[in-house]
């Protein structure tokens, strides 16, 4: 029920307005739900299972978020949806927190709505040192010059950095979780 839920939270926004500002959108809206995915997967499969428990929890939870990617982009095609960004990188881009930031929040946090909400605090900042970024470059004028607009053909440095530091954050805390996963994964028996 939850991967149905979450397969469809984004498809509204797809669907209404200009199709511009609304893929953008539509692409938060996919990040959220994706982590709310993740956090119900993660919450369920516990802090203290085995590692390879945790990479059957995290397998499945990709393959979900995976396929709810790729209903979103479909769809998108479908209803002629366009992009200055690329759409499928883009889907998937705004998708990867929730595979590598919610695996290790949710062991921390334990609450499923507290860790979206500190996932997605993480992800305004790397936007917000994105545009840190696009003012050292570019100086004081730089958002009457658009180098921190929506548009991929005008802030290119403000979105790349963005990009790559959710995604750095999101390996990191990826591997985090992967290390704190119980690395018994079987018994010892010891003979008499």
């Amino acid at each position: 029920m939850t991967w149905a839920a979450t397969a469809l939270l984004p498809l509204p926004a797809l669907l209404i307005g200009d199709a511009g500002p609304d893929v953008n959108l539509a692409c938060v809206y996919l990040g959220l739900s994706c982590a709310w995915l993740a956090a119900r997967f993660f919450e369920r499969a516990g802090a203290t299972e085995s590692r390879r428990a945790w990479c059957a929890t995290l397998v499945a939870n990709s393959l979900a978020v995976g396929m709810n990617v790729a209903l979103f982009v479909a769809l998108a095609k479908l209803v002629g949806a366009k992009s200055t960004f690329p759409l499928g990188p883009k889907a998937i881009l705004a998708a990867l927190p929730a595979v590598g930031m919610i695996p290790w929040l949710i062991a921390r946090v334990r609450e499923p709505f507290a860790t979206i909400v500190i996932a997605a605090i993480l992800m305004l900042l790397a936007k917000l040192a994105g545009c840190a970024l696009a003012r050292a470059v570019y100086g004081p004028r730089f958002i009457e010059d658009g180098y921190v607009a929506g548009d991929w053909r005008s802030a290119k440095l403000m979105i790349a950095s963005f990009w790559v530091i959710a995604s750095g954050l999101s390996l990191a805390f990826l591997i985090a979780a992967y290390l704190s996963a119980n690395a018994d994964d079987h018994t010892n028996v010891s003979s008499a």
